[in-house]
């Protein structure tokens, strides 16, 4: 397997999370989970840096996006440790109940003005 093929199947896993996510229970979510944690090593062993790059692509507007650039710090300290997940986005002044979509976002994505609570979460 080579890493495009790696990169399009994690995507793939990552889709399909979204569609069970309303109709499936918390088992069929955490098995989700390892199949992406396990592509995500083998990808990492066959072009190491390459799993973390992927994920980089999450980092977008974090506030600690800043040591990614490689002017401060080599990479950001949560990077190699952090999960790809599914989050509301909610503005600190926005009232419940909250209906917006989930978005995918790494667990350790911080912005300004917002938190972010798991996907079946409403207030």
């Amino acid at each position: 397997m080579n890493k495009e093929a790696l990169m399009i199947a994690i995507k793939n896993t990552e889709d399909l999370y979204k569609v069970l996510r309303p109709i499936s229970n918390e088992e069929v979510h955490s098995k989700l989970k390892v199949v992406t944690e396990i592509l995500q090593d083998i990808l990492n062993e066959i072009a190491p840096g390459e799993a973390y790059k992927d994920k980089r692509v999450y980092c977008k507007g974090c506030r600690n996006e800043i040591y990614n650039q490689g002017t401060l710090a080599k990479q950001c300290w949560y990077l190699p440790s952090a999960e790809i997940v599914l989050r509301k986005k909610v503005h600190i002044n926005q009232r419940p109940p909250w209906n917006q979509e989930p978005i995918t976002t790494l667990n350790c994505y911080w912005e300004e003005k917002y938190v972010f609570v798991k996907p079946d979460q409403v207030c």
